[in-house]
């Protein structure tokens, strides 16, 4: 957000700061990762309610895990400012190889026979590698950085703002799969882990869109047009309810034929809980517009206190229905703190600080493209029931 300025204006002193004080907060913030990992590595047992392994070997396993995805915080300045250049496919690009090689050699190592720690280290080893790759490649890109020790931190207080929402976030992900393996036991999390790495993958590809606009929008919002940013606002969020009814629809009546092929139906989950991990999936998608103006926009102190209570909220309810619902009540617990945080609170503050209008028009057109969502799904649950007989 600090950086759109300086390099729409080609001010490479400017630019140069910014990134030394960029380098110096994440470096920061990569040494508390760590220093907090080993703590939570050495507790980590806590959080597991069964394992067949040994207890230092899941702690080492842990902690080796937390540094392989912790040592990109000492390089992600130079993620930071591709993304500010609309450049992000330099970075994700990388990214994208890692997991893709990373998967190779997880099969292979799983087929010669080798274990979860050597698999970790060479995951480790992996993303060494594609920071390294990363930094020859920035240091090629971005010549024109100038040598100076001089540190640009105006940015830290939104970004520490900004870091609250990223750990409520963080707990907001994780929290579900934490409860299971705390109290419900092994089995739920095969399935629940089941089910979200095949949601999980639409949501990641979609946030691709996400990391792609937030660069162009952020540029935009600096010539404050605010009916060119209302048209461009309205467009995605069309565009995403329509990607959101053509793939949760279909893949509700989909994912349990899938899992009962895949995994067998032994980690089959009920209609029910089905339709959850659905809507989870949807909300995820519709709320990518809000996240990505929030973003561009910079308005991190804004949503601080909401997503604060969005961690919370899910915490809770989760934790009031697990033992009743188990996987079912984990996700009522996710869908409940987003209608309640996020779609309250985003549309709001984008209405009054970035789009310049009424909130309530956002909520209009979004009752509208949930129409055809509505239409569509019923038609379908018709058809299926039709061809069941």
């Amino acid at each position: 957000f600090y950086l759109y300025k300086p390099i729409r204006d080609k001010n490479n002193e400017k630019i140069s700061e910014i990134i030394n004080g960029v380098r110096d907060y994440f470096n920061k913030v990569g040494t508390i990762i760590i220093i907090v990992g080993l703590i939570l590595s050495i507790n980590i047992l806590f959080f597991i309610k069964e394992t067949d392994l040994g207890n230092n070997y899941v702690r080492i396993c842990c902690f080796l895990y937390i540094i392989a995805n912790a040592i990109t915080f000492f390089m992600n300045s130079r993620s930071v400012l591709y993304e500010a250049e609309q450049r992000t496919y330099k970075a994700s690009n990388l990214n994208h190889l890692l997991m893709i090689i990373k998967g190779i050699v997880e099969v292979i190592l799983e087929m010669l026979g080798f274990d979860l720690m050597t698999i970790i280290i060479s995951f480790l080893i992996l993303s060494l590698l594609k920071n390294l790759v990363l930094y020859i490649i920035s240091s090629h890109d971005h010549k024109y950085l100038v040598k100076t020790k001089k540190m640009d931190k105006s940015f830290v207080k939104e970004t520490n703002n900004l870091f609250v929402y990223k750990i409520t976030y963080l707990i907001f992900e994780n929290v579900d799969i934490v409860l299971l393996s705390s109290f419900v036991g092994s089995t739920s999390v095969i399935i629940y882990t089941a089910y979200h790495q095949i949601t999980h993958t639409f949501t990641n590809i979609l946030k691709r869109i996400n990391s792609a606009i937030i660069p162009g929008i952020g540029d935009m919002l600096i010539d404050k047009d605010y009916t060119h940013i209302r048209d461009i606002f309205d467009e995605i969020n069309s565009m995403l309810f329509y990607l959101g009814l053509v793939i949760c629809v279909p893949l509700y009546f989909a994912l349990n034929p899938f899992i009962d092929l895949w995994y067998g139906s032994k980690y089959v989950a009920s209609s029910i809980t089905t339709l959850f991990f659905v809507l989870v999936l949807f909300t995820n998608i519709i709320g990518i517009i809000l996240d990505a103006f929030i973003k561009s926009s910079g308005h991190f102190k804004s949503i601080r206190n909401w997503s604060i209570y969005q961690g919370i909220a899910n915490l809770l309810v989760s934790l009031l229905l697990v033992n009743k619902l188990g996987i079912l009540g984990v996700l009522i617990g996710t869908i409940f703190s987003f209608t309640t945080g996020n779609f309250i609170s985003y549309p709001r503050i984008i209405s009054k600080e970035v789009i310049k209008r009424k909130t309530r028009i956002y909520y209009k057109k979004c009752f509208i493209y949930l129409i055809p969502a509505l239409i569509s799904a019923i038609i379908c649950l018709l058809v299926n029931k039709s061809a069941k007989h």
